[in-house]
């Protein structure tokens, strides 16, 4: 009896393979010219202007005060990372099927929400701040919290709805206008932590003001706020523990560094990160693409190869851009450091650290890309597990390098962490693209059954 081999019948075809090359290469036409290269435009924009302000603050502060800077814009990043689950990640999934038309009402409520989330955590960040550091630098960095959240949420919505050409605006006001008043600040002598923090609320502030403009918010309603809390929190929940758990892979590090070592080792790691941060704009915009793009690609009924040519075009637009700069980054090293903090910083000696984050930040790409496209289909549980073995990795590997070997040791235990997290995403990604077809997985993450992805 013959057996029947479906594998090789299908690359014995001759258009399978050629047909997707086409389609891959159409889509990084597309992408390139189109949505794909403003979405990377104002991404570079958000880029620099924090790669600028915390360059410019690292070459102004003296090491310490360079690191207590770190721990208090931490606060404001983690609690950024609580808002980007329950608001912003289900606002993206959300936005990106809604009309025109809905999409104002939608914004409305959704700031209403950024606002009953953010409030809370303000008021525990500024109790904080006044009680272990500066009781007048608190109501500043309340302030830049809840401007930086604010804007965040009507960007992510016109983002949701791919309007990247009105995004660009408010962003360079916002995001490059920070770090010119930072620097105006250094010339005229007048930096402070008060100063750095209410540049921070004012360029959010106007930015929001530009982009709620071009986005026009409609009246609040109050019976929706309720619905769309609960479908927020359906959406996020998962995210959030994710975030919750992603925070000992990478944010927790400068607290554990400014504990164990001091906060000369906590700078010393973020000026190393710096430099890799400008990724993190390029990594993102992908990723929402990706995300917002399968999800629509999805309701259209689009076939399961089409979806993949949306991962795979996309995945290789970001790679196209970062790879590069990250072999430039590990080749030279030291010239980087040098040009970038000047050749008498007490930075420029952290060739080794910059070579092995080049490394992980690669890696970190690819796992993002891996969770952008289960979360497309709403696979949060198995987003969560990749972060949770991550951060079991991490935080096993931490204590010990950091005792022995400072900001090295936690570099070293984040690129770990980071290689095992990639190989997990791909993995997931391989199974879900391979073994089941795209409705298949819509449907049963709408209807709750258990996701039966192993290892």
């Amino acid at each position: 009896m013959r057996h029947h081999e479906p594998d090789r019948e299908v690359f014995r075809k001759p258009g399978i393979v050629g047909a997707l090359v086409t389609r891959i290469f159409k889509m990084l036409t597309k992408t390139i010219l189109g949505a794909g290269f403003l979405a990377l435009a104002d991404q570079a924009i958000v880029s620099a202007g924090n790669f600028l302000m915390s360059i410019f603050l690292a070459r102004a502060l003296p090491p310490a005060e360079f690191g207590r800077y770190v721990l208090l814009f931490g606060m404001l990043v983690f609690a950024n990372s609580v808002q980007l689950s329950v608001v912003i990640y289900p606002l993206l999934t959300k936005g990106a099927t809604l009309s025109s038309i809905k999409v104002h009402k939608f914004a409305s409520n959704s700031v209403i929400l950024t606002l009953a989330q953010g409030i809370p955590f303000g008021g525990v960040i500024g109790f904080l701040c006044a009680k272990f550091y500066d009781p007048s630098v608190a109501p500043w960095l309340i302030g830049a919290l809840l401007m930086w959240q604010i804007q965040e949420t009507v960007r992510r919505v016109l983002i949701s709805q791919l309007r990247y050409r009105e995004v660009i605006v408010g962003d360079t006001v916002s995001y490059l206008g920070q770090s010119c008043f930072v620097y105006a600040l250094i010339m005229i002598n007048r930096l402070s932590f008060q100063n750095i923090f209410l540049v921070l609320a004012l360029t959010s502030f106007i930015g929001f003001c530009i982009q709620t403009y071009q986005l026009k918010l409609d009246k609040v309603d109050l019976n929706e706020i309720y619905t769309l809390a609960m479908d927020f929190w359906k959406i996020g929940q998962w995210i959030l523990l994710m975030t919750l758990v992603g925070f000992f892979t990478v944010q927790a590090f400068p607290w554990l560094l400014a504990v164990a070592s001091g906060l000369r080792q906590a700078a010393s790691f973020q000026a190393t990160l710096s430099i890799l941060n400008f990724s993190n704009p390029v990594m993102f915009s992908i990723s929402n693409i990706i995300m917002i793009s399968i999800a629509r690609s999805h309701k259209t009924n689009s076939d399961p190869h089409e979806i993949r040519g949306i991962l795979v075009a996309h995945a290789l637009q970001g790679m196209i851009v970062l790879l590069p700069c990250f072999i430039i980054l590990f080749i030279f090293p030291t010239g980087i450091l040098s040009l970038v903090y000047g050749s008498t910083s007490p930075y420029v000696s952290l060739g080794i650290n910059l070579r092995l984050f080049s490394v992980s930040y690669l890696f970190i790409y690819i796992s993002i890309i891996a969770s952008a496209y289960l979360g497309a289909f709403e696979r949060n549980r198995s987003q969560f597990f990749i972060q949770l073995i991550g951060a079991i990795v991490a935080c096993i590997l931490c204590f010990p390098l950091i005792s022995s070997f400072g900001a090295r040791g936690a570099i070293i235990a984040i690129t770990a962490s980071s290689l095992v997290k990639a190989v997990v995403g791909l993995r997931y990604v391989a199974v879900l693209s391979l073994r089941g077809d795209s409705d298949s997985i819509i449907s049963s993450s709408i209807d709750g059954r258990s996701e039966r992805v192993s290892f």
